[in-house]
């Protein structure tokens, strides 16, 4: 051989040497890392990630993780995150295993051993308190994380559910947030946990952005209120003004009156009691009763106090007499009395005083911003569009034994340009009609429906129902 060729094959000898220490070299072990460290003590909701290195060249193709040794799923794409909800497991060591598969199929694995401790052993009763000072704190974050503990420990328990519930209504999570409230039970008696759910029910159809959904949702509302109603007036060892107040909230005006005028004398009865026994007589439609009563009223009882005014004020209106009410009721505005500004505001909306109205309203606002009335009376005032409909749902769920919002709903419907305007406004009127179908207002608004429809034969013994009731009415048409 030449020495030249010789020369040559001993430097394709160095070379293909070269190339197969370069391979070998290459051959480094893939390696999965990940960013907790072994023996770590983990809870509630956790992110670990995966590193994998060895994989440079021919890339990763899937990142799989298993929990205790099942597939819990896969990442394609960096960072390689398995999210993990703790309270799904129990306390103590788990064993993570994450397997990554390149794009040739070779595959490297990493194990990781933590430790859940989510305090479960405190009990329901402690984390559901922390939820809810937290709650109260604003830290949604942390009134979240004790909430569900505390659900994981006793999903009944009631305290806790609540918290959680919240947190997932002011997240607009509405699903859960009933989900959790159902899952509670709530027991009889627990008025603040129903009302709760009644509500989330009607902000739920409300999202559904249908009339359908709408609906469904009042109706779930109404059905626990229902429920409520039943449960109340199971209670015992009320007082006498407690079964009052329990029956006037869901106008029974009879059961109402009996119960305050078990109270004793109107000479000598708390004034309080007889403040509220006038106004059951008002909307009962027994006039000559609270005449009888007003008078014996102001000649024994010094004409009574400032709230026996409100009512003086609210029976004018009731008898369509809006500019007597207003004047009744002018020096408890001035005081700034909440009942005072009600009936003034219901009177100057009835006659055209519209801004003063609004003034009184916003005072209203400023003093019990989340009253029936109040945003029952904003509606009136409100100067955004988008605005309206929020507040007249919030005014149905306020108090869903009033039929007076759903009836303005039901009014504005059949008046708007809506293609199924009659079909939906129906619907909403039978909502009404179901909390108090005999009230004047209920018969006013269904004859209107039917003459609406052309159906005046039909109206006209609606009408003779609400003179009979409502003798005045006709001045109120």
């Amino acid at each position: 051989m030449s020495r030249p060729l010789a020369y040559l094959g001993r430097i394709r000898t160095c070379v293909l040497s070269g190339a197969l220490l370069a391979v070998a070299g290459g051959a480094i072990a893939a390696s999965v890392t990940f960013d907790v460290a072994s023996g770590a003590s983990v809870s509630d909701r956790i992110s670990i990630t995966a590193r994998v290195t060895g994989f440079e060249t021919t890339g990763v193709r899937k990142v799989e993780f298993l929990l205790d040794g099942r597939l819990q799923g896969e990442d394609g794409s960096v960072p390689y995150v398995f999210v993990w909800d703790t309270l799904a497991s129990s306390e103590g060591e788990h064993v993570i295993e994450a397997v990554a598969t390149d794009m040739d199929g070779a595959i490297a694995r990493g194990t990781l051993r933590v430790v859940v401790d989510n305090e479960l052993s405190r009990g329901a009763d402690y984390h559901a308190g922390v939820a809810l000072e937290a709650a109260k704190a604003g830290d949604r974050e942390r009134a979240e994380r004790y909430a569900r503990r505390a659900v994981k420990i006793d999903p009944t328990n009631l305290k806790a559910a609540m918290a959680l519930s919240a947190v997932y209504r002011s997240t607009r999570d509405y699903d859960k947030a009933i989900a959790v409230l159902e899952q509670a039970g709530i027991p009889a008696g627990a008025a603040e946990a129903r009302r709760a759910l009644a509500e989330l029910y009607i902000l739920r159809g409300d999202a559904g952005e249908t009339h359908e959904a709408l609906i469904d949702g009042l109706t779930s509302a109404l059905a626990q209120n229902e429920l409520l109603v039943k449960e109340q007036a199971a209670a015992r060892d009320l007082s006498a003004q407690a079964k009052g107040d329990l029956a006037f909230t869901h106008r029974r005006w009879p059961d109402a009156i009996s119960a305050y005028q078990s109270a004793g004398s109107p000479s000598t009865m708390p004034i309080e009691i007889v403040n509220r026994l006038l106004l059951a007589y008002a909307n009962a439609g027994r006039t000559r009763d609270f005449d009888l009563l007003m008078r014996t009223v102001t000649r024994e009882r010094n004409g009574g106090d400032a709230i026996t005014r409100v009512v003086e004020g609210a029976q004018h209106l009731l008898r369509h007499r809006p500019e007597e009410a207003r004047r009744t009721v002018q020096s408890g505005v001035e005081d700034g009395i909440p009942g005072a500004l009600i009936v003034a505001a219901t009177a100057d909306l009835i006659t055209g005083e519209t801004k003063r109205a609004a003034d009184e309203i916003e005072q209203l606002h400023r003093r019990l911003p989340d009253a029936q009335a109040t945003l029952y009376l904003r509606t009136f005032v409100v100067t955004e569009p988008m605005d309206l409909r929020p507040l007249f749902l919030r005014a149905i769920g306020a108090d869903l034994s009033n039929p007076e919002p759903l009836l303005r709903k039901a009014y504005d419907v059949l008046l708007s340009k809506r293609p199924d305007r009659i079909k939906e406004a129906q619907a909403f009127l039978n909502l009404a009609r179901s909390i108090a179908p005999d009230s004047p207002d209920v018969l006013m608004v269904s004859a209107a429906f039917l003459l609406f429809d052309r159906r005046a034969e039909e109206a006209e013994p609606l009408l003779k129902q609400v003179l009979e009731k409502d003798p005045d009415a006709p001045d109120a048409l």
